[in-house]
């Protein structure tokens, strides 16, 4: 009986590791574009954070 329970588990476990890579593969697949690069975005100016001096 327990060989049959630790071949389950190693069923479940392979299935949840296919499933996690299969998400992980979907969202690098995505084409997000970077944003963060231009002045103005979110509030800030330039990439100094809106600070203009100090």
């Amino acid at each position: 009986m327990g060989s049959k329970s630790r071949r389950l588990a190693m069923l479940a476990l392979l299935l949840c590791c296919s499933i996690i890579a299969s998400s992980c593969e979907a969202v690098t697949a995505q084409n997000i574009p970077d944003t963060g690069s231009r002045p103005g975005n979110n509030g800030m100016q330039g990439g100094n954070g809106g600070r203009t001096g100090r």
